[in-house]
């Protein structure tokens, strides 16, 4: 999550994930069919996906102008730059680092996307969560970056972090406190 770059791809593509993927389109097929498909969860993975598609074509923005980044989000603060903010707490979200990083952030939004939207929150209410916890998770990744290097550890405000799991992250605590799992399970 903090600071790699895409790993470059070698050779052909992996089978593994490969199977994944399948799996998970499976998934959403047998979704679709009873009448149960999870618009928003769908809809943001969708969003995911071709996000990391325009990525490996270098047909978005590199990762280094999107990222979230404490030093560059203050230094856009202190500017007045606050479409540069704008774009630094939320599209680092739809970033991801390789294939198997989106992968995993898919798998878990898919699980935890089904149970909230479909049964404990409704599609409305899920959506407003997604953005809430994925804007308040950087906000606060940004002022502890910005407050430790306040007190000497520099590095962590100029790491570079992609990737759904923030978001993902408060969904799995607001499971918890719905009573839908219990709080020994880590997803």
């Amino acid at each position: 999550m903090f600071g790699r770059p895409p790993v470059p791809r070698r050779g052909g593509p992996n089978v593994f994930l490969l199977m994944g993927v399948v799996s998970l389109l499976q998934q959403l097929f047998a979704l679709s069919q009873r009448n149960a498909l999870p618009i928003v969860t769908v809809a943001l993975m969708g969003l995911n996906s071709l996000v990391y598609v325009g990525q490996t074509r270098g047909t978005v923005p590199p990762i280094s102008q999107i990222c979230l980044n404490a030093n560059a989000i203050r230094a856009a603060v202190r500017y007045g730059d606050f479409g540069t903010v704008f774009r630094r707490l939320i599209f680092p979200a739809f970033y991801h680092g390789d294939d198997m990083h989106i992968y995993y952030n898919m798998a878990s939004l898919f699980y935890k996307g089904i149970q909230l939207e479909n049964g404990l929150l409704g599609p409305r209410r899920f959506a407003g969560l997604c953005l809430f916890s994925t804007v308040m998770s950087h906000v606060l990744v940004v002022v502890v970056s910005l407050l430790l290097q306040d007190f000497g550890y520099a590095k962590f405000a100029t790491e570079c972090a992609v990737g759904f799991s923030a978001g993902a992250c408060g969904f799995k605590d607001r499971r918890c406190m719905l009573g839908s799992m219990p709080l020994s399970v880590i997803s």
